[in-house]
């Protein structure tokens, strides 16, 4: 008797490990599926990647040589840049007379007319 409860129990401790067999092997059948769907769009996510690092290196590289030409004063006339530049001069004024206005966008062509060669 104490065999056949022992058999019993070993039989069922199996049949509760082939159960888990069967779940662990459909868990590893969908992870392998979901690894191939990833390894699929893997190559468009880099390439995507890589397009968005690229532009920022740009931008980047605009920022900075705007920021060079801003910092020289490029495109004012050479008063301004001597003024500008200098700084004990430089203190005297609040800045250039182009950053301190601000136009609605349809009245920017009417204020680039009037003001003409003063703003650059």
């Amino acid at each position: 008797e104490q065999l056949r409860q022992h058999a019993d129990a070993l039989e069922k401790e199996i049949a509760s490990g082939q159960r888990e067999q069967e779940t662990l092997q459909a868990q590893i059948s969908s992870l392998r599926g979901r690894e191939d769907d990833l390894k699929l769009r893997l190559p468009e996510v880099e390439k995507g990647w890589q397009s968005s690092r690229d532009g920022l290196n740009r931008s980047s590289s605009r920022l900075h040589s705007l920021k060079e030409l801003e910092a020289q004063f490029a495109g004012f006339g050479q008063g301004t840049r001597t003024l500008m530049k200098d700084a004990s001069l430089r203190s005297l004024f609040s800045g250039v007379l182009a950053d301190a206005i601000q136009a609605p966008p349809e009245l920017e062509s009417a204020l680039e007319s009037a003001l003409a060669e003063r703003l650059p």
